[in-house]
């Protein structure tokens, strides 16, 4: 640890029964009648204090308390920068990549996914999820151009222009999905969207206002699940089959996989950070507090359609009796050292 570097324990770190835990990643120390020195030198990793500070603050030897830090640091516990008005976009990213799975795990684990792909669930429940799809996919012309508006520089708003060029007709596969199992044009028409589905349109408007980056940040949560394709793919046949839905269904749920694996817009938010070699602290707070927000608001979006499609009778269309106001304001492996 360089003497000038102010150690900064990271949110969402939790202390209990002698394990520190953070982003699914718990240590805990080889010496445990140490432990209340251990839970001392994280009280001071406050970003205030050098680690020659900390350490002569702890009556602890300098040597200890860096091969320490250096572990904490490693596995993702504390930054140690000599401030924090603007933090390194590796180190940023880093994290980013870090809480992403974790992001992605939180919105789809649901104990109905399972029973979709073990064909135990009614598949009303994935006609509804593809309905409500193509709700929100529709309304991407509600708040991506909103985001174009707020890009951070010319370069964000070129890249948020083609990527709604590629993005503001996806919708008309959910329709045609919809078409697929005997839902027509007249009944979609006729069923506006859950409230949860216009809860998560609001809260992306919300964040298109916050700039390029916080938007793209949330855009490669949307997108995350194109990283892992094949299972994807292997989901959608797999259900689609067990729960006897027409093939060409299947077809159009793979085939917006697909597109968006083609236009590579998972990773837009990557290539939008080159040009930044560092963030400001606001930013960077704004990104992970959007992202956090987005995975709970998924969470409620997947409990509500499951809630609402899972009786429906497979030809039915949805009538909403929750008001989007009644939803709108509702937010939101181990080592040793």
């Amino acid at each position: 640890m360089e003497g000038t570097n102010k150690p900064l324990l990271l949110p969402n770190t939790v202390i209990l029964d002698k394990t520190a835990s953070r982003a699914g990643v718990t240590l805990t120390i080889a010496d445990l009648n140490q432990w209340d020195n251990f839970k001392r030198l994280l009280e001071c990793c406050d970003g205030t204090q050098t680690t020659p500070q900390i350490a002569t603050h702890l009556s602890l030897d300098i040597t200890t308390v860096n091969h320490t830090l250096a572990s904490l640091e490693s596995a993702g516990f504390i930054w140690c920068l000599p401030a924090y008005q603007a933090i390194p976009t590796p180190l940023f990213l880093a994290e980013f990549n870090r809480w992403l799975p974790i992001w992605v795990h939180k919105m789809y684990d649901q104990q109905i996914w399972q029973d979709l792909y073990d064909g135990k669930e009614s598949a009303s429940v994935l006609i509804g999820w593809a309905q409500e799809n193509m709700h929100y996919t529709r309304s991407v012309m509600s708040h991506m151009p909103r985001a174009i508006h707020y890009a951070d520089d010319q370069i964000g708003h070129d890249v948020q222009f083609r990527h709604l060029s590629e993005e503001w007709d996806h919708y008309r596969l959910f329709m045609a999905a919809c078409h697929d199992v005997g839902i027509d044009q007249a009944q979609l028409d006729q069923s506006p969207p859950l409230a949860s589905t216009t809860s998560i349109t609001r809260f992306m408007g919300n964040v298109a206002q916050m700039g390029t980056l916080v938007y793209n940040a949330c855009e490669a949560l949307l997108e995350a699940t194109t990283q892992n394709g094949q299972s994807v793919i292997d989901f959608y046949q797999t259900a689609g089959d067990r729960l006897e839905l027409p093939q060409a269904f299947t077809d159009k749920l793979i085939h917006h996989l697909m597109a968006d694996q083609k236009f590579e817009h998972i990773d837009i938010f990557e290539h939008l950070l080159e040009g930044h070699p560092t963030l400001p602290a606001q930013k960077v707070t704004q990104i992970f507090t959007s992202c956090h927000r987005l995975a709970n608001w998924f969470e409620i979006w997947h409990d509500d359609i499951y809630q609402h499609y899972h009786s429906l009778p497979l030809s039915g269309t949805h009538c909403v009796s929750t008001s989007s106001d009644q939803l709108s304001g509702a937010h939101y492996a181990s080592s040793t050292i």
